[in-house]
């Protein structure tokens, strides 16, 4: 089994960069199974073919825009050669509290990755809203200035408007502050931390609280956001490291393999071998 490997970007000092298909100075092949620790925003002017993102496959379509999230499992099979652009970020002093709690609607939402597909209307305007952006950063090509950073931010805003993600999170405004540090914080400790009264106490708050923000936002609840993430991480580590079962239940925080099996059994009603071959399949290992 082949160990997958995090991709990161050569100059940490600049935030945003953007590239056309096939301009782009990477140090990995886009068409077998990677990650970065970076977000990117894809661009199809033209193009065919398919993209996995950890275990979902998404068709490639012309005057379509995709957006993805660090540390998801990605590859391109590409049936032609694409035609459009790709933006790379990272999150570090770009968004504010407001983007910060739309992109994490979005890594949550059944649109995800897709922000629209199959309109050039939308395309049209997108790429026009983008020149700008792309001459600020042609002439500042060795850092990101204010002024990149609200015409990016601009940028993003129109983004999740289009994809619809803003109307079905204005709808839902009360407790924006409390779901984007309680999905922070679980990105961050769901390998040691299982319980909502752990995060309930490390944000200060009461569970009922993070109960009610979750149901608002995701119609989840908050063990259930926690264990998706578990599980999600489960299933890579399956696929892509050479790890043992025993192996990956320690990694995950369980006091045994036997706890860990249980939980995979009870979430997807296999065990866990049973699901590494299933996934297996997906991505043809």
């Amino acid at each position: 089994m082949r160990t997958i490997e995090t991709f990161c970007a050569e100059k940490k000092d600049i935030w945003i960069w953007l590239d056309r298909f096939g301009e782009a100075k990477i140090n990995y092949d886009p068409s077998t199974p990677h990650r970065h620790d970076f977000y990117e925003i894809l661009f199809f002017e033209k193009g065919d073919g398919i993209h996995l993102v950890d275990f979902a496959e998404f068709p490639i379509r012309s005057n379509s825009c995709y957006f993805l999230f660090p540390h998801q499992v990605h590859s391109f099979k590409h049936f032609s050669k694409p035609k459009g652009c790709v933006i790379r970020c990272y999150e570090e002093g770009l968004f504010s509290s407001q983007l910060n709690a739309l992109i994490l609607s979005l890594s949550f939402s059944a649109k995800s990755p897709t922000i629209f597909e199959d309109d050039a209307q939308k395309f049209a305007d997108v790429m026009q809203l983008l020149n700008p952006l792309q001459h600020l950063l042609q002439k500042y090509p060795n850092t990101t200035n204010h002024i990149i950073l609200h015409l990016f931010q601009s940028f993003l805003l129109y983004l999740l408007e289009i994809s619809g993600i803003s109307q079905d999170f204005a709808k839902h405004s009360k407790n924006t502050n409390l779901i984007v540090k309680f999905l922070q914080l679980v990105e961050n400790n769901f390998f040691t931390a299982h319980t909502v009264k752990e995060y309930a106490e490390e944000l200060l708050t009461t569970e009922r609280k993070i109960s009610s923000a979750t149901q608002h936002y995701l119609g989840l609840n908050p063990l259930q956001v926690i264990h998706n993430r578990i599980l999600l991480e489960a299933k890579r580590l399956m696929l892509y490291e050479n790890q043992s079962q025993k192996e990956i239940a320690f990694k995950l925080g369980f006091d045994s393999s036997d706890k860990y099996s249980h939980f995979i059994k009870n979430k997807t009603g296999l065990a866990p071998t049973e699901i590494k071959k299933e996934i297996g399949k997906i991505h043809k290992l």
